[in-house]
């Protein structure tokens, strides 16, 4: 197979844990970098950092990326048959420079076998994730930004003019989408990539936080512990003293007043279901009963039932075989400054 100039390609075989593969990855940007990098990926910036510089271990698949990638073969036969296209895998396109690329599938020439003339993605989103794939009013499927990017990268990687991204949303296949070759969205991509790792990777400079969960899980990761110093605050943590308090004050405020706003329209509801107008629905519904169990209660019972034990009393050793470690986390709290 004829590569782009430059470039290498890992053996196909080889499994996402081989050695290998993993420092490919922590010295070059691939397609899901790109994405949480631009700040539409799964991870955040920062996790993209650690995990390049060995400060964080790669984020671990959850039971929705195994069952993705499970269905994977599924999604590529179902492209062939909607398609008439043939499809094949291949392994990961590294350099030159720092580009990576693990393209799901390639798709084939069928006149030349060996050549590829397309990147296939597979997407295999959730039920929750059907309105972001949804065709639009023209009938055409919408495919996020995210795997855009994704694709984008992958195209430019391997210098092929078009990517096909074909999703199997909520368990319904949609039809392929087909992306072309955008010169201005591929420099607006390179130009990130390069400003990351330059400006970040190579100066070991963390990557300014976001407001995302994955960039608040990558800072407890990278800093667990604590010393008992308080250090000087420099003009910029300063202000973001300031701007926390301020933030934080005006945030109670607008709770506050959702507080009431809320009690007054349960005040207004009374006995009712609900009260509707040209603003929308506001229902105030009893959620189903259910029942909650005392599993120390039954823990007592189950000791009571034991020859030999005091009644109601569970035995230490007991207690001590079902007694984990729970690593404590670290909590922002802000104190009122000295008045002097």
């Amino acid at each position: 197979m004829k590569l782009p100039n430059g470039s290498e390609l890992l053996d196909a075989t080889a499994t996402h844990n081989a050695a290998e593969w993993h420092e490919a990855r922590k010295t070059h940007l691939g397609g899901s970098d790109i994405a949480s990098i631009l700040g539409v990926g799964w991870r955040s910036p920062l996790e993209v950092y650690g995990e390049k510089l060995g400060l964080l271990e790669p984020t671990p698949g959850d039971r929705r990326m195994e069952s993705a990638q499970f269905l994977e073969p599924i999604v590529a036969q179902w492209f062939e048959k909607a398609t008439g296209l043939i499809t094949r895998e291949t392994g990961a396109l590294v350099g030159p420079g720092i580009m990576m690329s693990t393209p799901d599938r390639l798709v084939m020439n069928r006149d030349d076998g060996d050549q590829p003339v397309a990147i296939l993605e597979i997407k295999c989103p959730g039920a929750h994730k059907i309105a972001d794939w949804a065709a639009d009013d023209a009938g055409q499927p919408q495919v996020p930004q995210y795997a855009v990017i994704q694709a984008s990268w992958y195209a430019l990687h391997w210098e092929l003019s078009e990517v096909a991204v074909q999703a199997l949303v909520g368990g319904v296949f949609g039809d392929p989408a087909w992306l072309t070759r955008d010169t201005e969205f591929e420099s607006w991509m390179m130009e990130a990539a390069d400003d990351f790792w330059k400006n970040f990777v190579l100066k070991k400079i963390e990557p300014p936080a976001t407001g995302t969960p994955a960039c608040r899980r990558a800072i407890l990761a990278m800093h667990p512990e604590h010393t008992e110093d308080i250090r000087v605050a420099t003009e910029a943590e300063a202000m973001m003293i300031h701007d926390f308090r301020e933030l934080r004050e005006a945030a109670k405020g607008f709770e506050d007043r959702l507080d009431i706003v809320k009690n007054l329209v349960r005040q207004a509801i009374g006995g009712d279901l609900g009260i509707v107008s040209s603003e929308g629905k506001i229902t105030h519904r009893k959620s189903k009963d259910g029942t909650a169990i005392d599993w120390e209660g039954v823990a007592r019972e189950i000791a009571m039932r034991i020859p030999g034990a005091i009644p109601g009393v569970i035995p230490a050793d007991a207690i001590a075989a079902y007694t984990h470690p729970k690593p404590g986390q670290r909590r922002l709290l802000l104190s009122a400054a000295k008045r002097k």
